[in-house]
């Protein structure tokens, strides 16, 4: 058998889920502070790819829910206020919603 087809054991729970709660801090404040001044669609993949080395799927659709609130908080309510009542806020928001959301289907069925 060769080094490469040996699975690697699980990191621990509690190293999985610090990492994981890092990562959704780290783009919590990317996307809620630092480019607050417009919506700006930081995607949300990069972080969940994290999940694919924990294997823990708690902790990804976890962290789609986090970044799903964020989204939220981001475009209604931290966003420029002419893009609260623009035509394309809702457009914004769902395509960040669907960035979510089919990335942690990907990374689900990667870890099968």
């Amino acid at each position: 058998m060769t080094d490469h087809a040996v699975a690697k054991p699980k990191p621990s729970w509690i190293l999985s889920l610090a990492v994981c709660v890092m990562l959704v801090l780290i783009w919590g404040l990317l996307q809620l502070v630092v480019v607050n001044s417009f919506v700006f669609s930081l995607t949300y993949v990069l972080p969940l790819l994290v999940c694919v080395w924990t294997r823990e799927k708690r902790l990804l659709w976890f962290m789609v829910g986090a970044f799903a609130g964020m989204a939220t908080i981001a475009v209604f309510h931290v966003s420029p206020e002419p893009v609260h009542h623009g035509p394309d806020v809702w457009l914004i928001y769902f395509m960040m919603l669907i960035n979510a959301g089919v990335g942690g289907l990907i990374v689900h069925f990667i870890m099968k």
